[in-house]
């Protein structure tokens, strides 16, 4: 096996792409025997062979595909769909094969953690490599290198799994389409059979061509980015009745109509950076709804009563409620995971309101693992909710306060599994920040504008707290690191208005792998990164 195994580095050539992937494979494979693994290594299709790719790069990249087990194969063609050198969302792309049946689930496990589980596997083998990892390590993104796409471009043209056509496209595919996916304008063209599309994606700001009422069995429509779709475009979407993935991110469209409500086998609904402000009645009997993705930094998108009707849903988000009536059909979601709320709109001032906010949240705090919670009030609104809490939802892993609260709630302070804490405009004094620091599980911390009231004194970060916090974020508050804080920071962050001696001690944070400044002050910028660089010497410094 040893000898097996040096042969097969030496056809990597020394290129680190088919190392890490040869390694990979290795690894995922500790019980094959050496002649399972001749017979893998001589199992390579000829019609391959005269592509334009290094025959030694590719004839490792295409083993290492051959020996992925069964269930892998097609989640790693399906990134054929996305351009080259696209950052690959991990959230969109693994709710986008559950939602075409690529992953299924178990009695045990639901289709989507079965999916994280094989996105996480290609990770590991060196198939796909992140882009963006969050301060708590997982992958938020991720892209494909250009030789490993060019390898499986050719296997699913081979196998009709996925079809691309770009701008320069001079032929029309023949025969049945199962999943189409248009890189840049494309006019429509006759001949083209689209019925038996599963999945039709468009990476281009113009409008999509197709009537997508034609498409009786699509199961994915993303249409993120196609800054000419108006809502007029939709007009035929009820025809869909098997979708079950709909992005309109990023486009256009103000408003959905009505006739969204017969899509009975939704289960994502992205409208994220929309103008869409409501969400239509009639699509409260989206049953199956699960992700309910809505609103920007700065608009939500307001519910209709009936939501309690959409028991499935796990994700619901930024919405705004002025109707108290809802407020208490939001709390019996048993099944929601992450909730984005507005409190602003309407009277934040009325006390029954803010009793209902209070009752739902204490009813949702055995499954609320994300919540966020906006209010752009004058008063202490906010800071009244969180303190009234019966019941407060200790389970969070990701919490976001917009909005004033002078103090920390004494729950805060018991919150074990926190990863990531967002404040802003939360006007908090140091002390709050003494209580984070205890927190055990927190591994990422913004402190936004305003989070801090105003103070002549430095954020002082000491060697008592912080010890497994990997990104600060911080916006124009003073600060200074000792030497033994934050022993683990990787990211650094700093964004807004700092003087000549606002930032000291960077020097002693000798896990910083990056830090990224945008202080408006280029004079500035280049000091502190020639400082910091004398004792940081593998630290990236970004400015912006």
């Amino acid at each position: 096996m040893e000898n097996l195994t040096e042969d097969m580095v030496k056809k990597c050539s020394g290129i680190p792409l088919s190392i890490v992937t040869l390694a990979g494979l290795i690894a995922a494979k500790p019980d094959m025997t050496p002649v399972d693994w001749q017979n893998l290594q001589n199992h390579l299709p000829f019609s391959l062979e005269t592509n334009i790719i290094p025959e030694k790069i590719k004839r490792t990249l295409l083993l290492c595909y051959i020996g992925l087990p069964h269930h892998l194969r097609p989640c790693i063609l399906y990134l054929t769909i996305f351009p080259k050198d696209y950052d690959v969302e991990r959230k969109r792309l693994v709710r986008r094969w559950v939602a075409e049946g690529i992953v299924s689930g178990s009695r045990d496990m639901s289709a989507e953690e079965a999916a994280e589980g094989y996105f996480i596997e290609l990770i590991g083998r060196g198939l796909i490599q992140p882009s963006k990892i969050t301060g708590d390590g997982k992958v938020k993104t991720c892209r494909i290198h250009d030789i490993m796409l060019e390898v499986i471009d050719s296997i699913t043209s081979q196998e009709n799994f996925v079809t691309v056509l770009h701008e320069q496209s001079t032929q029309m595919p023949q025969g049945k389409i199962r999943r189409l996916s248009l890189h840049g304008t494309i006019t429509q063209r006759r001949g083209v059979r689209l019925s038996h599309v599963r999945s039709f994606t468009v990476f281009s700001d113009d409008k999509p061509f197709h009537n997508y009422g034609k498409m009786r069995l699509l199961r994915v429509l993303d249409l993120q980015g196609c800054k000419g779709l108006r809502h007029n475009h939709l007009k035929n979407i009820s025809r869909l009745f098997l979708l079950s993935f709909l992005s309109l991110r990023n486009t256009s469209v103000e408003e959905l109509p009505d006739s969204i409500g017969d899509l009975q086998n939704l289960q994502t609904l992205d409208i994220r950076g929309t103008g869409i402000n409501k969400f239509p009645g009639a699509a409260v009997e989206l049953k199956k709804l699960a992700y309910l993705l809505a609103g920007t930094k700065f608009h939500s998108m307001r519910m209709p009563t009936g939501v309690g009707k959409m028991k499935g849903l796990r994700k619901l988000g930024l919405i705004t409620v002025t109707d108290s009536t809802v407020l208490l059909q939001i709390g019996k979601l048993t099944q929601l995971q992450k909730l984005s709320i507005d409190v602003t709109v309407g009277d934040v001032e009325d006390t029954r309101r803010q009793e209902h906010l209070v009752d739902l949240l204490s009813k949702l705090d055995g499954c609320l693992r994300s919540l966020t919670i906006l209010d752009s009030g004058n008063g202490n609104g906010l800071g009244q909710i969180l303190n009234d809490l019966r019941r407060p939802p200790l389970l969070l892993h990701d919490i976001q306060l917009v909005g004033v609260l002078q103090t920390l709630p004494d729950w805060v302070a018991s919150l074990n599994r926190i990863v990531k804490i967002t404040l802003r405009f939360t006007s908090l004094t140091r002390d709050a920040v003494r209580v984070l620091a205890n927190l055990p599980a927190l591994a990422q911390l913004v402190l936004g504008y305003k989070s801090l009231v105003e103070c002549d004194e430095q954020l002082v970060f000491d060697r008592k707290g912080f010890k497994g916090l990997k990104l600060l974020h911080i916006e124009s508050v003073e600060v200074s690191f000792q030497e033994g804080a934050l022993p683990n920071l990787e990211w650094l962050k700093l964004i807004g208005h700092f003087g000549d001696q606002s930032v000291s001690g960077m020097k002693h944070l000798h896990s910083l792998e990056e830090v990224y400044l945008d202080i408006g002050d280029e004079r500035l910028q280049e000091k502190l990164r020639k400082k910091a660089t004398k004792y940081l010497k593998r630290t990236n410094f970004v400015v912006a």
